[in-house]
């Protein structure tokens, strides 16, 4: 990494940015991963990513990497090895360090195609590089107290890549996730409760279909 004053940039595979959890159990609050980590964040990314302090209470991050999970290369109808498809994607992230540390928010989105540039794709109407894939999570940590913690993770995705009868069909996924940790003198206690939904638009019977729990 290069720090240019209050600026920097990074050129490897990044750790995704988004959500509250990370890949390693052991440093996460609770060691069984949450909905949003399985389901609505990517784990990694190769390309650039560049950092900004613009002030105490404002850092932006920006960068462009190979898409989601993936690396350099593609080839048509490979499945394994590479980028999926032959197109970039965006990748930055706006966080906010509010009451001297106590209340953080992060705003991170991930925007660019992610359908495989396959036989199948192609053949279903899909321009696996232009169909884009919309990555979205904001998390906010409050310490209420010493020992009272509070986060609220929220997560949105929306898929624009394939056709259905009567019009585009967009997929949707939203996901929320709020946790609760206590610290006594010689234990910590822990409550996570979320939320799981799933839909599109417009809605096709049999295509898809709303899921919450």
């Amino acid at each position: 990494m290069a720090h240019l004053g209050r600026r920097g940039c990074q050129g490897r595979t990044i750790r995704n940015l988004g959500g509250a959890e990370i890949i390693y159990a052991p440093d996460n609050a609770l060691y069984s991963h949450s909905y949003i980590f399985n389901f609505g964040i990517p784990f990694k990314h190769t390309g650039i990513m560049t950092t900004t302090h613009l002030t105490p209470l404002l850092d932006v991050y920006a960068g462009v990497d190979t898409s989601v999970n993936t690396t350099f290369g593609n080839r048509f109808d490979r499945f394994n090895g590479g980028d999926n498809n032959a197109a970039a994607a965006f990748h930055g992230r706006i966080g906010l360090n509010l009451m001297d540390g106590a209340l953080t928010v992060l705003a991170t989105t991930h925007i660019g195609p992610e359908n495989p540039n396959v036989s199948s794709v192609v053949l279903a109407g899909v321009n696996p590089n232009s169909a884009l894939r919309y990555l979205n999570d904001v998390t906010v940590v409050w310490k209420a107290t010493d020992k009272l913690t509070l986060t609220t993770d929220l997560n949105y995705i929306r898929e624009e890549g394939f056709n259905a009868v009567g019009g585009r069909r967009h997929a949707i996924r939203h996901l929320c996730l709020q946790r609760l940790a206590q610290d006594h003198r010689t234990r910590r206690s822990l409550a996570r409760q979320q939320w799981f939904f799933r839909c599109c638009i417009p809605r096709q019977p049999g295509l898809c279909q709303g899921r919450a729990w």
